[in-house]
């Protein structure tokens, strides 16, 4: 059942971006689009800190995008696509994928503020499962190069599912630290080269940054408790990656296909592995495990968990564990 549900996670995101082999991460077809100033005073994450007569300021942005404690204005992308959520009488972001350049989301629209940003609708989804029938090459229209960067405030508690999806040219996000869920495959076959997922992130979903083949650097904040399916599988620039404290359990398949990761570390409180999590992570030879080495045997690990990895060693606090079982405790 596990690894149907990765072959369906796959469809969109790893055949496509595999078969291709996103040769063109790096270019970009545009520049467009302004982001209406810079974000050094606000802080480009959301507003964390500025600067007011020498003294910081942790700003308060309202909905009309003004801070609350020192009037400063938080600057933003003009002309973005808008829609009024009845039931929470906020606004989301639509169409994000469309933009052009660094784009900056706003604090609020028309006095209410941005809570969501949503990029393929479930038309095009279903347009591309449909296209995806064509092979790789039917695919390429769907591919966006044009978007940059992002900036969301503090404001955004989710980005929807697939939004970011195949935007190739995206090379940076910057996350507020309002976030608390990111959507399945809301970032699959980007561009990213790094992430920081704050701490107020308490759900990623499968495949979430699936085949981001340039991501070289991971910040998982401490809010996340699993990892779940395919969450970074075939990021293949990812060479170390250290899961937080309160991570509990590593889904199906990852991590597979990370063929540069070399390291991990693992909190002691894991208490389960998904089959074919490190599958294919043929460079891992450091597995750093902050429990002891019963605590380590104790955990569920399904199936191949660790099938074609390296032939790594388990450091734990009182001993080592190799690949094939063999212990050595500490003197």
């Amino acid at each position: 059942m596990k690894k149907r549900i990765l072959a369906i996670l796959s469809l969109l995101v790893a055949v496509t971006c595999l078969s291709f082999g996103l040769a063109g991460c790096g270019e970009s077809s545009g520049n467009g689009g302004s982001t209406g100033g810079s974000q050094t005073e606000q802080g480009g994450t959301g507003g964390s800190q500025g600067e007011e007569g020498g003294e910081t300021c942790a700003h308060q942005f309202t909905a009309d995008n003004v801070c609350s404690l020192c009037g400063d204005k938080w600057e933003f992308t003009e002309g973005l696509t808008y829609e009024l959520d009845d039931e929470t009488d906020t606004y989301h972001v639509l169409h994000i994928q469309k933009e052009s350049g660094d784009v900056v989301v706003p604090y609020g629209y028309q006095g209410k503020f941005v809570t969501a940003v949503y990029g393929w609708t479930t038309e095009e989804v279903q347009e591309m499962m449909e296209a995806s029938i064509g092979g790789p090459d039917a695919m390429e229209q769907f591919f966006v190069y044009s978007l940059t960067g992002i900036t969301l405030p503090d404001s955004v508690t989710s980005i929807g599912d697939d939004t970011f999806m195949f935007c190739q040219g995206l090379k940076s996000a910057n996350l507020g630290k309002g976030l608390t869920s990111i959507g399945y495959r809301a970032f699959g076959c980007s561009g990213l080269t790094s992430i920081i997922i704050p701490g107020s992130v308490t759900s990623m979903g499968e495949a979430a940054f699936g085949v981001c083949r340039e991501l070289t650097s991971v910040t998982i904040g401490s809010g996340v408790t699993s990892i779940g399916g395919a969450t970074f599988s075939t990021c293949i620039s990812l060479t170390s990656i250290i899961i937080p404290d309160g991570v509990t359990s590593i889904g199906v398949q990852a991590f597979i296909a990370c063929s540069g990761l070399t390291s991990i570390e693992i909190p002691a409180g894991v208490i389960s592995i998904g089959s074919g999590a490190f599958d294919d992570c043929s460079e891992l030879t450091d597995i750093q495990f902050n429990g002891t080495v019963a605590a380590w045997q104790d955990i569920e690990k399904i199936g191949d968990w660790d099938r074609g990895a390296g032939e790594y060693t388990v450091t734990c606090l009182d001993g080592t564990v190799d690949k094939d079982g063999n212990v050595t405790y500490f003197e």
